[in-house]
């Protein structure tokens, strides 16, 4: 894939990821001074496995422009991680750091709860925490990836022929 190809792709996922955490900000606000019935509970957790499914989205891109295989197997989605977390071992960028690693696992490890489990058995209290720190974890996300994609080539400008002063 060519630099400007794979910076607009990650760009376009960063877009639906920050379109989803405005959701998130929004329906936290909505729900100031109360509980939230289920289907917003629902919701809610929906958006924050998909802020996990766009990080894992935008790994399989950046990996394959790197020409790392993705992993395959039951594990993958943790193996895939992983790789991003010891960037060095496999030849990747360094995009997430120790600390915001240890934040994204966790959506990582809800993401299964929310797709393989049952909404109505969603309780409030342990998705709250998770739902509050949304924005900030992918701002900080964003920020490393954006990091990255600075440091990818940008095409030269077409040349129509005329010279430029020096």
């Amino acid at each position: 894939m060519r630099p400007e190809s794979l910076r607009q792709s990650l760009m376009d996922e960063t877009d639906q990821m920050a379109d989803t955490m405005a959701e998130v900000g929004l329906a936290l606000k909505a729900l100031t001074g109360r509980e939230p019935r289920t289907v917003e509970a629902a919701g809610i957790a929906l958006f924050l496995a998909n802020l996990y499914m766009g990080v894992e989205n935008v790994l399989v891109r950046i990996s394959e422009a790197h020409g790392v295989s993705v992993p395959q197997g039951q594990s993958w989605h943790a193996d895939l991680f992983d790789m991003f977390c010891h960037p060095d071992d496999f030849g990747l960028p360094q995009i997430i750091d120790a600390e915001l690693a240890d934040e994204i696992g966790e959506y990582r490890r809800f993401r299964h709860v929310a797709f393989h489990g049952y909404g109505v058995g969603l309780v409030w209290e342990r998705l709250r925490p998770g739902a509050e720190k949304a924005i900030e974890v992918f701002t900080r996300f964003f920020l490393g990836l954006q990091g990255y994609m600075d440091t990818l080539p940008r095409p030269d400008p077409p040349d129509d022929g005329e010279e430029r002063p020096a």
